[in-house]
């Protein structure tokens, strides 16, 4: 299906609103910047960063919003990048084309989170082009984001299953076979079990000296990237491989109902 086939319908599909950032040089055309930021509102969006367009300062070539004028320029661009890696999608405000170091990097934050980029004219630069899908409008952005597959959820799982691996190879676990990951992984989850039924009062057997929940699920979240490298499974590509076919399923019955 292209997006030219994509119906008001699909634009309501799901409960949740999109979560975006606008990226970009905030600089050029604030006029364009302001369209593509009530578009998107327009939409139904959530504009997790900037919040607003009162840009009141500019030195060294990096602007302020009011509320951002006694702040460090590095505090600002990290919460930016953190709104980045929570979001559905990214809108680029590229005026002509442009695209400079910082938007060059928040792109980066993007594809290594597993977050698509959208702009409506394609970038100058040839090396960051396809890293970017181009679409006519903000509205056209927010269609594809909901209906077609080819976000990336798994993404970030790459840089935690490559640590892992190291930390194995460091820690002369990498030998493990499959059933004995298995069995450590199935313990972990029992040790979960407890921590979550004492949480809630059904321990039968008073106090004990497990770790709390959250320990608990760190445990079980490293055992299955383990187990993953154990199997020879790139578990980042698995779990985009299943949301897609989960996706599919969605607007299947969606469309259906």
């Amino acid at each position: 299906m292209s997006a030219a086939e994509l119906t008001q319908h699909d634009l309501q599909i799901g409960a949740a609103a999109l979560d975006v950032v606008i990226c970009g040089s905030f600089r050029r055309d604030p006029a364009l910047l302001r369209a593509e930021y009530d578009a998107l509102r327009a939409c139904g969006c959530r504009i997790l960063s900037p919040g607003e367009l009162s840009f009141v300062d500019e030195r060294d070539g990096f602007v302020y919003l009011d509320h951002e004028v006694d702040e460090e320029p590095t505090e600002i661009e990290r919460a930016h990048l953190d709104a980045v890696r929570s979001a559905d999608m990214i809108w680029l405000h590229a005026p002509n084309g442009y695209l400079g170091p910082s938007g060059a990097f928040e792109i980066g934050a993007a594809h290594a989170a597993g977050v698509p980029v959208y702009a409506d004219r394609e970038i100058i630069d040839v090396g960051l082009r396809d890293f970017v899908t181009v679409v006519a409008s903000p509205h056209d952005a927010v269609l594809h984001r909901k209906t077609m597959v080819m976000h990336r959820p798994g993404e970030p799982l790459k840089a935690l299953q490559a640590y892992y691996q190291r930390a194995a190879l460091t820690r002369g676990w990498d030998s493990e076979s499959a059933a004995e990951c298995m069995l450590l992984l199935t313990e972990e989850i029992g040790e979960l079990a407890r921590s979550i039924r004492r949480s809630v009062g059904l321990s039968r057997h008073g106090a004990d000296n497990s770790e709390n929940a959250a320990d608990e699920l760190a445990d079980v979240q490293l055992y299955v990237v383990h187990l993953a490298n154990v199997l020879g499974i790139d578990l980042a590509d698995a779990v985009t491989a299943k949301e897609a076919k989960n996706l599919r399923r969605f607007l299947m019955r969606s469309r259906a109902a």
